[in-house]
């Protein structure tokens, strides 16, 4: 058996914005994020790509159609605000299940469930419940929150987006790239550190850490 463990909403958010050329998301084996709450609860609102846990007649918590629990990295269950393991909640009713029922890593239980998770990235609520394929395909991804709330870690195209620097209330950015500032309007000059390295695995950043702190 795999076991539970509690998920901060910082490593959930971080799972969710996973990317290589296309989302991680879009990988069928990479997360099965489910919404223990009610079904009015999940169909008001939700987090993105999850899936209301089935249920028996008698409110007995079943495996999703095609889950394919032994074949997933990442097993999320939500509820409404359950804190800690200790508790008794539905998300841990469900994920017990899920880990009995074959999960091969432990069964992240979010702390604070969807009540904190939502307050803190409202952006990434929904109604939406079914995806195609090419709809995951084209999900737009975040930076990586390495700060909470603070500092984050993303590519060129998110530092340039007006829906991120929104959402993230994001207040200045540092462009680690051999070419300069072109990439951003002029009232974005002060701030904007510029740091000119190649992009590859010999650049010496480590030299420029220290101006990089001061400027954040």
């Amino acid at each position: 058996m795999a076991g539970i463990i509690m998920c901060e909403p910082t490593e959930l958010y971080n799972i969710l914005q996973q990317q290589t050329t296309y989302p991680n998301l879009s990988d069928p084996n990479y997360l099965l994020l489910i919404d223990s709450r009610k079904v009015n609860e999940y169909n008001e609102s939700h987090v993105i790509t999850s899936k209301n846990a089935p249920t028996t007649k008698d409110g007995e918590f079943l495996v999703p159609y095609d889950a394919e629990l032994e074949c997933k990295t990442h097993v999320v269950v939500i509820d409404n605000n359950t804190r800690s393991l200790r508790e008794d909640g539905l998300a841990l009713d469900c994920g017990h299940i899920m880990s009995e029922m074959g999960s091969k890593n432990p069964v992240k239980v979010l702390r604070g469930g969807y009540e904190d998770f939502s307050a803190l990235y409202p952006f990434l609520r929904t109604q939406k419940i079914i995806y195609m394929p090419q709809e995951l395909d084209a999900l737009k991804t975040y930076p990586i929150e390495v700060l909470p709330g603070q500092v984050y870690l993303g590519n060129l195209e998110q530092s340039c987006s007006a829906v991120v620097q929104k959402d993230l209330k994001i207040k200045a950015r540092i462009n680690v790239t051999l070419q300069n500032d072109q990439f951003f309007s002029p009232e974005d000059t002060d701030n904007l550190l510029h740091i000119p390295v190649p992009d590859d695995d010999e650049s010496d950043l480590f030299s420029k850490f220290e101006a990089a702190c001061q400027f954040i």
